[in-house]
């Protein structure tokens, strides 16, 4: 089952009041955090994985409101497993999420700080562009392959999409 760690902002626009603690995961793509940023007065929902900082963009008027967050990340998600050529991976990906998903607290301090991150560095690319025009996908991409610093990584100058291509190629679980 999937988890979504959200911040108080997407935890109100779900009108969820009572947050459970994190728990283990079993699969790489069962750990996510949801916050909600705004975009010339828009809200638009900034989905990272935990282990990779992997981060997606879904704006609300896209998607249809807080409430299909995780049909748009499972969308997402399996249109960037697709590019990446790890087709293997979308069917299980989508059993996991093919439940409820966990709604609980954001404990891991580092992922925010990765996310304000992206946050100070995404305007770059919608900067001067109408909000129907802006490019999510161009956006992500940026981000995804931006250096970050990370603890422990085997991977000399990691970004995003390297850390999550790793994990992908380290799991044994899904295969």
């Amino acid at each position: 089952m999937a988890q979504l760690r959200l911040t108080r902002k997407f935890a109100k626009d779900l009108r969820i009041t009572k947050l459970q603690e994190p728990q283990e995961t079993t699969s790489i793509f069962d750990d996510w955090v949801v916050d909600v940023i705004r975009v010339q007065r828009k809200k638009v929902a900034m989905v990272t994985h935990v282990k990779s900082y992997l981060p997606f963009f879904l704006p609300y008027c896209e998607i249809g409101g807080a409430n299909n967050i995780i049909h748009a990340l499972v969308r997402s998600l399996t249109l960037w497993l697709l590019e990446n050529g790890y087709s293997r991976y979308r069917q299980p990906m989508c059993d996991l999420f093919a439940g409820r998903p966990t709604s609980c607290k954001t404990a891991d301090r580092k992922v925010l700080g990765h996310m304000n991150d992206y946050k100070r560095c995404a305007p770059f690319v919608w900067q001067d562009i109408s909000f129907d025009k802006i490019n999510w996908f161009e956006a992500r991409e940026m981000l995804e392959n931006m250096p970050i610093t990370v603890e422990h990584s085997r991977i000399a100058n990691p970004t995003p999409k390297s850390l999550m291509l790793d994990l992908l190629d380290r799991d044994g679980s899904l295969e």
